[in-house]
C-alpha cells in the first residue's frame, strides 16, 4: 500500500513538472513571436504545485530573460539583455493575457 501511494505522488509530481516546463516553454514561444524575437527568451513560472494555478489559468510569478537578442521587423532593435518578472499573470483564451503588475529588473 505504501509503495502504491509513493508511486501515486510520484507520477503527480512527474506531471506537475512536465506540464510546468511545456507551459514555459508555450509562453516563452509566445513572448518571442510578440515582441518579434531573434530567440526564445527563458521563461520561469515559479511555484508549486504548478498544475492547481494552471487550471484556474493565474500565475502569481513569471520571470522572463533575454540577452543578445534582435527586434522587430528586420532585427530593428538590438537587445543586450532583458529581465522581467511578472506579478498575477491572468491567461484568457489561446493569445490574450493580462498582468496585474510587472518589475524590469537591471
Amino acid at each position: 500500500m505504501a509503495v502504491t501511494l509513493d508511486v501515486i505522488i510520484l507520477v503527480l509530481v512527474v506531471a506537475d513538472r512536465a506540464a510546468n516546463a511545456y507551459t514555459e516553454d508555450q509562453m516563452a514561444s509566445q513572448v518571442q513571436s510578440s515582441l518579434a524575437l531573434s530567440g526564445k527568451p527563458h521563461v520561469t513560472i515559479q511555484g508549486f504545485p504548478f498544475l492547481t494555478p494552471a487550471g484556474r489559468r493565474d500565475f502569481r510569478t513569471v520571470n522572463i530573460n533575454a540577452s543578445n537578442e534582435t527586434a522587430g521587423p528586420g532585427g530593428q532593435l538590438e537587445i543586450a539583455s532583458l529581465t522581467a518578472t511578472l506579478h498575477g499573470m491572468h491567461i484568457h483564451g489561446l493569445k490574450k493575457a493580462t498582468i496585474d503588475q510587472s518589475t524590469p529588473r537591471r
